[in-house]
């Protein structure tokens, strides 16, 4: 059964650190730092399909951060791929910066740092699996973290299909189902990772189906 961590009934005051530890609770160790001219809300949905976690967040403007030290520290290793569905994300990891979009995506790398701009309310969901597994199926695609897939690219949109399914399946299908649902998941994120390796297939301005 998915999780749900929600602040929007607490205390102004309490609001701050809970949200902090509902996003570390939910992925990896984080800071995080509210929008301080902007009211503070949060919810996150979360299930775990195999070895595949996926989670929808919504909340308001923020910067979430993964610190060096925090990277350092860390005994496991994941690639999180968010997938934009409202609202603007700035993903900043290394040289490379990705401005997500509705309808875009990226990935990052909990072994570095990297940092999260939300500039405003936004609604979005993450898919995070270990490192280890994408590094079998697209080992190329991880020299490519915090680079845009548009939405107007065809891997995009599969993943933009299938991610506000998985909390669903998570809900109401047979493990067995889950776990495919999760294998074949897996698949379509390593596509769409490698294809950053290749190039972009399709131009920005090419309109989304």
């Amino acid at each position: 059964m998915p999780t749900v961590l929600s602040i929007n009934d607490l205390a102004a005051a309490r609001r701050a650190p809970a949200w902090r530890d509902a996003v570390c609770d939910t992925f990896v160790r984080l800071e995080c730092t509210p929008e301080r001219n902007a009211p503070m809300h949060g919810r996150i949905e979360a299930g775990t399909l195999g070895n595949l976690h996926v989670a929808r967040v919504q909340s308001s403007p923020q910067q979430v951060e993964r610190t060096r030290q925090r990277a350092a520290q860390a005994d496991e290793a994941f690639v999180l791929l968010s997938v934009q569905l409202r609202g603007r994300t700035i993903v900043r990891q290394g040289a490379s910066e990705a401005v997500l979009t509705p309808g875009s995506i990226a990935f990052y790398d909990t072994t570095r740092p990297y940092t999260l701009t939300l500039p405003s309310d936004f609604d979005q969901i993450v898919l995070h699996l270990p490192r280890q597994t994408l590094e079998a199926t697209a080992p190329r695609g991880l020299d490519h973290m915090a680079e845009r897939l548009p939405a107007s690219d065809p891997f995009a949109q599969a993943v933009l299909a299938l991610a506000p399914q998985l909390l669903r399946i998570v809900n109401t299908s047979p493990s067995a189902l889950a776990e495919r649902t999760a294998a074949a998941a897996v698949e379509l994120i390593s596509l769409a990772l490698e294809s950053l390796a290749e190039g972009p297939p399709y131009s920005e301005d090419a309109p989304a189906l």
